[in-house]
């Protein structure tokens, strides 16, 4: 079976590999899921339900400490703290990684423009 492309195409697209679309469209999803949390951030009342959440946490640490003389009560509060603690942190490390790894992207395509970009400046041929 033939390639779905005609032969003058394919002599002048250059060839990448199956790492490398993989890589390409690994980076595209980050890109975009990064764009999604910064809109989610940009949200008018983002910071008051992050606030709202890390209150209702020490709540029940709060709660937990009120009830010393209760340890099957006082185990249930610091089990619900260790459960919205750990919820919480995922989510904000998420978005913290994702937003990272994004500008990691965005540096390195830069990194990559600027040195073919060099040469051709220079007058030297560039290969690859």
């Amino acid at each position: 079976m033939g390639s779905m492309f005609p032969p003058w195409l394919t002599a002048r697209l250059p060839y990448y590999s199956q790492q490398q679309y993989e890589t390409a469209e690994a980076q595209r999803k980050i890109q975009e899921k990064a764009s999604r949390y910064d809109a989610v951030i940009n949200l008018v009342g983002y910071h008051e339900f992050l606030t709202v959440m890390m209150l209702k946490i020490q709540a029940e640490i709060s709660e937990a400490t009120k009830c010393s003389d209760k340890p099957k009560k006082q185990t249930l509060h610091v089990i619900r703290w260790n459960a919205m603690r750990e919820l919480l942190d995922a989510a904000q490390n998420d978005v913290i990684d994702t937003i990272k790894e994004r500008d990691r992207i965005k540096e390195e395509e830069l990194e990559y423009l600027r040195s073919i970009q060099q040469p051709k400046e220079q007058g030297e041929e560039v290969n690859g």
